[in-house]
């Protein structure tokens, strides 16, 4: 672990990571995120990579969503939605729509969002309408798919007063 501290708190630099779809992934969503906008540099060529980045560059206007198949676009992109004021519908190739999310929709409901399923309880496709979260803490068992938990970690600085993460079992991926 590498700790940075600024007595000023503003730090400036750089930090270069090799091309991989999961860290390109955490980027965009991090990116989009941030206040103040910085440049993405040996970013993934990845097909979900360049679906997530589309999306991420047009969510304000489109309002129905297809990740196609791209589940780690799929799960960042609903926490990042359930963090902003507005209606979406997110759906994914037939595929997606076996693909269960429910341990995200329910963390991100006990934060305040409103989710619903548009067809199976726990699956794709779904509808966000939400507004803003709020701070909770939340308890979630390590053997669930990693995505969800960084998805939850990806939006954390977003929500007023935090959020408490609690893993109460060794994680597998």
């Amino acid at each position: 672990m590498i700790k940075i501290s600024s007595i000023n708190k503003t730090i400036y630099g750089s930090v270069d990571l090799e091309s991989s779809k999961s860290i390109s992934n955490r980027l965009l969503v991090i990116k989009e995120l941030c206040k103040t906008k910085f440049e993405i540099q040996n970013l993934s060529n990845a097909k979900d990579t360049k679906i997530l980045n589309e999306i991420l560059n047009s969510f304000e206007t489109k309002k129905e969503i297809n990740c196609e198949d791209a589940g780690t676009a799929l799960r960042f992109l609903v926490a990042f939605l359930a963090t902003k004021k507005g209606n979406w519908k997110i759906s994914g190739s037939e595929r997606m729509h076996e693909r269960p999310i429910k341990p995200l929709i329910d963390s991100l409901v006990k934060l305040g969002a409103n989710i619903h399923y548009l067809e199976n309880k726990g699956f794709p496709p779904i509808e966000i309408k939400s507004e803003k979260l709020t701070s909770g803490k939340l308890k979630l068992p390590g053997n669930i798919s990693s995505q969800f938990i960084s998805a939850l970690l990806l939006i954390a600085p977003t929500i007023k007063g935090g959020l408490k993460l609690e893993i109460t079992s060794k994680v597998l991926s």
